[in-house]
């Protein structure tokens, strides 16, 4: 049998509340594990739950096995959950038990870290039994509150749904505009066509009166007056070709403009394989390459880059941001070597040196500076994508600088940041020793996704992520792209 300890009570913080197993509400302080320390903070549980916003707690499944772990975040992130539950368990397994996640964020999941019968007084239980009724009619009131939450989440969705419908019925009258001035373009180059027939099989008749009127030697006038003739008539055969040309030039290019944004488009792209201190790569220049390739395709101006030092690579992003333009569609694409320092994202140039992290910080490119950049060009849309979730780059050189993989960040309004990996995991290059494709596997699912017309940017995104999910577990590995998005309307690659 379960203790019930009520919250109100026991004068529970907020933060230090928890449901039971058995639906009762309690406080964490008044469980056994409250005054466990964590191993990796050094801390005790309750003082590190007091602080969160959202935590796990790990417990080892045998009562023979003592070992606890707890991880928790004080802002909200995209994916912390997912992430945290991973960390919780790996850090908890460390200590040699096998474990699972007892608590989730105050919901209590396992009955081996509850407060046993008997450790809470008897009046404590008398007084809980006395609040049943007032509880009930809280619940109540909250099932109450809750319906009304849900009403107006069906009408939100309701309203949403007609909007989404109207959008649709304003793009496919456009697009039936569209083919309007296709048909009609089309009617026009076909009568000229005809105009043209009929002006050359005037000229042949002229050709055959004249090769007459010299035949028969008819007067000087006379060949004078079909010279003139057959003159005026190639003349209009002429005309006739080149307005024939120019309704076929109209025609091909009347969709194509109707449908690309007349927005400045401009992409930054760099790829650094050739490292001088740290481990070099094998694929970054190929997507770089790729990428700047497929962007030119697209409408974008293009500045690729490639093995660039510190002092080339700081250069390249001054002249970026001298040329970006308030309203600009900006992509910024970076694959090589990153770090990550104290939840800062720093991108490597190939002579990047590594006697210390402040070095490290001075000679590389932070994220950050690249976003504020383009913040304070007023860009209209910017989209970074950074494939460097590699190992770390100074472990083969006996250095503990950074880690794997690259920290989480907030993007600002009108920004999407996306990683080729997600934290603590990385992106893979190759597929097996078999695999011969020259871009790496997040590079060559984003080329392949980016092209599809009528696709807008998160939606492409998304089908990368899960697209390299899936081809990272094909062979028995995980990798999930990242994504922070705080874009402001559509974007799409190809309209």
């Amino acid at each position: 049998m379960l203790v019930v300890i009520p919250a109100q009570a026991q004068s529970c913080p907020f933060n230090l509340v928890i449901t039971q197993t058995n639906g009762s509400k309690g406080c964490f302080t008044n469980l056994p594990i409250a005054n466990a320390v964590d191993p990796s903070n050094r801390d005790t549980l309750s003082k590190i739950i007091g602080k969160a916003q959202r935590y796990y707690l790990a417990y080892s499944k045998s009562t023979n096995c003592k070992a606890v772990a707890v991880t928790s975040n004080w802002i909200t992130l995209t994916g912390f959950d997912d992430i945290a539950k991973k960390q919780v368990l790996s850090a908890c397994q460390a200590q040699g038990c096998e474990c699972e996640v007892a608590i989730d964020n105050g919901q209590v999941l396992s009955r081996l870290v509850e407060t046993p019968e008997g450790s809470v007084s008897q009046r404590v239980a008398e007084e809980d039994k006395n609040r049943a009724s007032e509880e009930s009619r809280r619940g109540q009131a909250q099932a109450a509150a809750q319906q009304q939450t849900l009403a107006a989440e069906r009408l939100k969705a309701e309203a949403d749904e007609r909007a989404r419908l109207a959008a649709l019925a304003i793009d496919r009258e456009r697009q039936a505009t569209l083919a309007e001035q296709a048909r009609q373009a089309a009617a026009r180059v076909e009568q000229q066509r005809a105009e043209a027939q009929r002006l050359a099989a005037e000229r042949a008749q002229a050709e055959e009166r004249a090769q007459l009127l010299a035949q028969s030697r008819q007067s000087a006038q006379d060949a004078e007056q079909a010279r003139l003739e057959l003159a005026r008539t190639r003349q209009q055969l002429a005309e006739a070709q080149a307005a024939q040309t120019a309704a076929q030039v109209v025609q091909a290019d009347k969709p194509r403009v109707a449908a690309v944004n007349t927005a400045r488009r401009k992409a930054l792209v760099i790829g650094n394989d050739s490292y001088g201190l740290v481990a070099k790569l094998e694929t970054a220049r190929a997507d770089a390459r790729s990428v700047g390739k497929t962007l030119t395709g697209l409408g974008f101006e293009v500045s690729l880059h490639l093995d660039l030092n510190e002092r080339a690579m700081k250069a390249a992003l001054r002249a970026f941001k001298a040329k970006t333009q308030g309203g600009d569609e900006v992509v910024f694409f970076f694959a090589g070597h990153g770090v990550e320092f104290g939840g800062s994202n720093y991108l490597l140039p190939t002579d990047i040196h590594s006697e210390g992290e402040d070095q490290i910080k001075d000679e590389s490119i932070q994220l950050q500076r690249v976003l504020d950049d383009m913040r304070e060009k007023s860009a209209g849309f910017v989209l970074a994508v950074v494939d460097a979730c590699r190992d770390n780059p100074f472990s083969n050189i006996g250095r503990a600088f950074g880690s794997r993989g690259l920290a989480a960040t907030t993007a600002s309004s009108g920004q999407m940041i996306v990683y080729s990996a997600g934290a603590g995991e990385k992106a893979m290059d190759r597929l097996g020793d078999t695999d011969r494709d020259p871009n790496g596997v997040f590079t060559r699912v984003f080329l392949k996704e980016m092209v599809k017309p009528g696709v807008p940017v998160d939606r492409v995104l998304r089908n990368v992520r899960s697209e390299v999910v899936k081809l990272a577990r094909s062979v028995g590995r995980e990798q999930t792209p990242a994504l922070y998005d705080q874009a402001v309307g559509d974007f799409y690659f190809k309209p």
